[in-house]
């Protein structure tokens, strides 16, 4: 019952380049919309945690400092009073990712650190896509289409 209804512009937020190297910035992206004939809802159709996937690589698998992953994946300069080194959104999404409720299929040990799960996580997402689009860290964008 769903029919194409156009296209929609989108942030999105972090590296330019897909191996992730350099500074977070700003891009428009379109994401293809539908609409359901019967009840008349909209929906916007993009990857379900493609956001978080390069941040939890970055922190989980390359060790990089909360700064640093925060200044590959946002243009904004870090934020918060009390503590300005330790981005919390990171740990949120490896609590996610460890409890399924990001990704079904990514699991993690519960008495494992929060940044073995986002190694985890980022692993699975990256094991899900072909190994012919390149080194791991372009595979994990396109790894997260095929998440569930």
């Amino acid at each position: 019952m769903l029919c194409g209804h156009g296209l929609r512009a989108r942030q999105r937020w972090g590296p330019a380049d897909a191996e992730l190297t350099s500074r977070g910035e700003v891009r428009s992206l379109l994401q293809r919309r539908y609409r359901c004939r019967a009840c008349g809802a909209v929906i916007t159709v993009r990857p379900r945690g493609s956001a978080s996937v390069a941040p939890l690589w970055l922190w989980g698998c390359t060790l990089m400092t909360d700064a640093a992953v925060q200044s590959r994946s946002s243009p904004s300069p870090p934020r918060g009073v009390s503590r300005p080194e330790r981005w919390t959104t990171l740990r949120r999404w490896a609590r996610a990712a460890r409890d399924g409720s990001l990704w079904r299929c990514v699991r993690a040990e519960p008495h494992w650190t929060l940044r073995q799960c986002a190694e985890r996580a980022a692993l699975v997402i990256v094991a899900l896509a072909d190994v012919a689009i390149g080194p791991p860290e372009r595979r994990a964008f396109a790894g997260v289409v095929h998440a569930h």
